[in-house]
């Protein structure tokens, strides 16, 4: 149901990534230097009224298919860029930057199930902190912060008539039947502290 929230069949949700009046949706491939785009226009979001508001982006969502580029890209040291000029290309290494960012990658396989799109595989999400705001919001029913966890009672009887222990299961396979409930929901809030790219 989160996932949900983020992602639809087609894509990145409407809800949180169409909204009229917000940026939040690129076509960039997860680079190093997209990824630090990305960053940077997060960081320009302003509110209603025009003024910023600070968006730090520091969680780094993707599909399973951009796991190993994304850590990659978190833990790099070096970045290697290619300077060309009159006597061709010269490899000159840099400093990566994005470590030092603390950004924290998060892998979601249900991306993949939710968005069947062609570029699911490439599709990823940037979003803010939610102590500078949040993007979305899941919570649990008042009273059910917990897993309710029940147990069906068994149909047999003891000769004579007696309850018998549920644990002794039912009368005709002698099976233990267990459910368990969670009750909460999700909500798309405020699409600025959110950045998704879709990429083929």
């Amino acid at each position: 149901m989160a996932t949900s929230t983020v992602a639809s069949a087609t894509g990145p949700n409407a809800n949180l990534f169409a909204v009229t009046g917000v940026t939040n949706a690129g076509v960039l491939p997860l680079t190093i230097a997209n990824l630090q785009t990305t960053l940077q226009l997060m960081a320009a979001q302003t509110d209603a009224n025009g003024e910023p508001i600070l968006c730090r982006g520091v969680h780094l969502v993707v599909p399973p298919a951009l796991e190993l580029t994304a850590r990659a890209i978190l833990t790099s040291a070096l970045v290697q860029w290619t300077e060309v000029g009159a006597g061709g290309g010269i490899p000159v290494p840099t400093a990566n930057v994005i470590p030092q960012y603390g950004l924290q990658l998060h892998v979601d396989p249900y991306l993949p199930i939710v968005d069947t799109s062609a570029n699911n595989g490439g599709t990823w999400y940037v979003f803010a902190d939610p102590s500078l705001g949040s993007a979305i919001e899941a919570d649990f029913l008042r009273g059910f912060e917990t897993p309710e966890i029940c147990m069906k009672a068994s149909d047999k009887v003891l000769v004579g008539g007696a309850a018998i222990d549920p644990f002794s299961g039912d009368f005709a396979t002698d099976n233990v039947f267990f459910r368990v409930r969670h009750v909460f929901g999700t909500l798309a809030l405020n699409p600025r502290y959110a950045y998704a790219q879709v990429y083929a």
